[in-house]
């Protein structure tokens, strides 16, 4: 038995499960929208396997390591960057996507996830970085951890600010007057 059969019935599990808990709250309407859409979601969720797992992952390090740094203050995670090159992975992931080759679109589109989680992380050692800087208190600080982690576009565009501090460095703006980062 191959790997790809086994993530292929297990995904079918899944769904099933879905489609059961479905049948329960949709319409009939809506079930047979989701049955016609369900070899769709199925593939999806295949292609993506890869950059689902390393996301899983990365956000499980990260947690531990936030849990670290929490008890070792020589782990200092609000200035955290990913490294220069990887906007090089970014650009050519997104070039990947455009490729008419559905093998080569996979690649990319897996490779742009996980490339977007590094820049996550970055842009989320931004904001901890704002709020600590301005002296935001503890309780308003978890309120937008949770906000950012909740909230699909809210994570997309800490994202984008991790990203887009490759090239303008945002702590640097951010640092009160007379410090160094």
């Amino acid at each position: 038995i191959s790997a790809v059969k086994v993530l292929e019935t297990w995904v079918q599990q899944i769904m099933n499960q879905v489609a059961d808990v479905y049948s329960g709250i949709l319409s009939q309407a809506d079930m047979a929208n989701f049955t016609a859409q369900r070899p769709f979601y199925e593939r999806t969720l295949l292609r993506l396997m890869p950059a689902m797992t390393a996301a899983t992952f990365a956000f499980l390090f990260w947690a531990n390591l936030l849990i670290v740094a929490g008890t070792d203050r020589r782990i200092d995670l609000r200035n955290w960057r990913t490294p220069d090159i990887v906007v090089a992975l970014f650009i050519l992931a997104g070039a990947c996507t455009l490729v008419s080759n559905s093998m080569i679109q996979t690649l990319g589109i897996n490779l742009l996830i996980v490339v977007s989680i590094s820049y996550f992380f970055q842009g989320f050692s931004i904001v901890a970085y704002y709020l600590n800087e301005h002296q935001w208190s503890r309780v308003l600080r978890w309120a937008i951890y949770l906000l950012i982690l909740s909230q699909f576009y809210i994570i997309i565009l800490t994202a984008a600010l991790g990203l887009f501090d490759t090239w303008f460095y945002f702590r640097k703006r951010i640092q009160r007057k007379g410090e160094e980062i």
